[in-house]
């Protein structure tokens, strides 16, 4: 056994090449526990993106390569700090196993449960990591009685040894970001998502309570957040994938409505119905227990229900109606949505599943706020400055790009009624 666990272990990642565990390194072999626990093997059942491969075929990939991604970047950047300050390194055992753990609260088909679920997932993490019960704990323990505390705190931003720490693992500039903008541009094959992660690597600084990038970095990490916001307005916000989310939600919706929560895995029954289920009752389930509820759906006796699942199941997904701002945000709105309804039940459709709303809004930049300790701003270390920057005073891209923030209203439905939507929603917006 001892020898077993003295091998080196190497993962062959598409987006880091290797992402290694060294047999002689306690913290590793506590990384690859935790590698093997349920918690952390349950994400290889959990799409990263969702529904978005209904939209990009190849996006398929897991939650579990990007946990490996973001500790493996985490690791990187922590090596980074302690080119100068080596004291850091001690805290390497938290910083790691909390990257890597980060996501572990993720439900079915991840970001596009949550508003299901009426829950984010980072509160499952923080639970499952406290929890007594969980293996993830166990194997936290066993390195140290401390551990699962102070994972919890650096999740949370509360890791009082090092407070800068918790930037590695949650801010604008973390390891869960630089990874799976990474890792969704190849996945989707989008070719507008990349920048130089390398140079935003070689010039990260440790700060008295934050994390620094030195001016020289400033163009790469501008190419960051261009590359974010791209991502959002053509991956994540795209109109289908919205359209696919949109749908799944309107379909939980409607199964309340006509009862049709019964014969599934009894933790999603009980999170479908709106209420929290135990620990043990979510960690069982995954994409596979959604998809076996809208395969169900999918034949159920009520239309609506049936056209929402089946859409989902089948790929007939919803098309779209832009909203324009004047329309969306005017005082005539309300009065133009009951005339969408009534029209979709003109046609003989259900106006409670086959019109259904959307509303997103894309993540660009967030500028500092002045009595916010900083937090929300990238800081920027310039030769001859006491005191760092935020990143819109040094980069006037940045800085523009920050105040163009893009909110959007759009409705799907059925293709029969888009033209006669889109010509009620023209007419309310002259």
């Amino acid at each position: 056994m001892s020898r077993e666990r003295a091998r080196d272990r190497h993962f062959r990642d598409p987006v880091h090449d290797y992402i290694s565990f060294r047999g002689s390194s306690r913290t590793d072999r506590m990384l690859l526990d935790l590698v093997g626990t349920r918690e952390v093997q349950r994400l290889r059942r959990i799409r990263q993106l969702g529904l978005a491969h209904l939209v990009f075929p190849g996006a398929e990939h897991s939650r579990f390569t990007h946990a490996l991604g973001v500790m493996s970047v985490a690791r990187e950047m922590l090596d980074a700090l302690c080119r100068t300050d080596p004291r850091l390194r001690r805290h390497e055992p938290v910083v790691l196993a909390a990257a890597l753990l980060h996501d572990i609260g993720h439900g079915p088909l991840s970001h596009a449960f949550e508003p299901i679920a009426g829950e984010r997932h980072e509160r499952w993490s923080a639970a499952m990591v406290e929890d007594e019960g969980t293996e993830v704990h166990r194997a936290l323990r066993r390195f140290s009685r401390a551990l699962p505390d102070e994972v919890r705190d650096l999740f949370s931003g509360r890791y009082r040894p090092a407070p800068l720490l918790g930037d590695l693992v949650s801010s604008q500039l973390d390891a869960d970001r630089l990874d799976y903008l990474q890792r969704d541009v190849m996945a989707t094959g989008v070719r507008h998502g990349r920048f130089d992660l390398r140079r935003i690597l070689l010039f990260l600084l440790p700060g008295e309570r934050r994390v620094l990038v030195d001016h020289r970095a400033v163009t790469a990490v501008e190419g960051y957040v261009i590359a974010r916001a791209h991502m959002y307005e053509h991956v994540y916000y795209h109109k289908t994938v919205r359209a696919a989310e949109s749908m799944l939600r309107a379909a939980v919706a409607r199964a309340r409505a006509v009862g049709a929560l019964e014969g599934m895995h009894p933790g999603l029954r009980t999170t479908l119905s709106g209420r929290r289920p135990p620990l043990d009752g979510y960690l069982a389930i995954d994409d596979g227990d959604f998809y076996a509820a809208l395969k169900g759906w999918a034949e159920h006796a009520d239309p609506g229900l049936a056209r929402l699942a089946g859409g989902l199941v089948h790929r007939r997904l919803l098309k779209c109606v832009e909203i324009p701002d004047a329309v969306a945000f005017g005082k005539g709105y309300p009065e133009v949505r009951d005339r969408a309804r009534r029209l979709v039940a003109r046609a003989g459709l259900c106006p409670d599943a086959d019109l259904v709303l959307d509303e997103s809004g894309e993540e660009r930049y967030l500028p500092y706020v002045a009595g916010a300790d900083r937090k929300d701003a990238i800081l920027v270390h310039e030769r001859g400055r006491s005191r760092p920057r935020p990143l819109e005073e040094a980069s006037d891209l940045v800085r523009r790009l920050s105040e163009r923030q893009v909110f959007l209203v759009r409705w799907f439905c059925p293709a029969k009624v888009r033209e006669p939507l889109r010509r009620l929603v023209a007419g309310a917006g002259r």
